[in-house]
């Protein structure tokens, strides 16, 4: 998810995991040994470094979760617990693996509603809001990343414009913040602010 998931990682990226399984709750042990394998090759600090800090809050249920969930515990979860924001994070959302379409079927109408939701909107004025606030309480007005007009900010708004339409417009549902502006400037939806 997040930075890797959009093809964006940079070096001080760290990267968002969510680990998911086909198959039974049965399984979930075996597939949690192996995740938490993962986590410590990619993180540990070796006389070399660390390859990645690894996140993986943006699972269901965040830290208080299991580290692994199969397909429908996921869609329960979206249908059940999924909030506005989590929209984004999987709006990011990309498989490191073979292809599996049914995850793209439990992703996408959570990620990219067909219809304009009046909640979704006030969701994300109340989400932009609170990043100001975050934004002037850290007093980080001229921060090239973190500001008003920032980066973070940048991406934000594409994001937004292409949860608001992506439903009905498949090409805005694409991960790389450029691609995706490149996409909302061809249809003049970018705010002209």
């Amino acid at each position: 998810m997040g930075k890797l998931g959009g093809r964006e990682l940079n070096v001080s990226s760290d990267i968002d995991l969510v680990f998911l399984f086909c198959g039974t709750p049965e399984d979930q042990e075996r597939h949690e040994r192996a995740g938490r394998r993962l986590i410590r090759l990619l993180s540990e600090a070796t006389e070399d470094g660390f390859a990645f800090r690894v996140d993986m809050r943006l699972r269901p249920y965040g830290d208080s979760g299991p580290l692994v969930c199969n397909l429908q515990a996921l869609e329960q979860y979206f249908i059940t617990q999924g909030r506005e924001w989590e929209r984004y994070a999987w709006l990011k959302a990309r498989l490191l693996g073979p292809a599996l379409p049914e995850l793209e079927a439990v992703v996408r109408p959570f990620v990219f509603r067909k219809y304009l939701d009046y909640g979704t909107l006030a969701a994300l004025r109340a989400l932009h809001a609170e990043v100001r606030r975050d934004v002037a309480r850290r007093e980080l007005a001229e921060h090239v990343k973190l500001g008003p007009g920032g980066i973070r900010e940048i991406e934000f708004i594409v994001q937004a414009l292409q949860l608001v339409r992506g439903g009905r417009d498949g090409a805005l549902a694409v991960r790389p913040t450029l691609e995706a502006l490149a996409h909302l400037g061809e249809r003049a939806l970018l705010p002209a602010e």
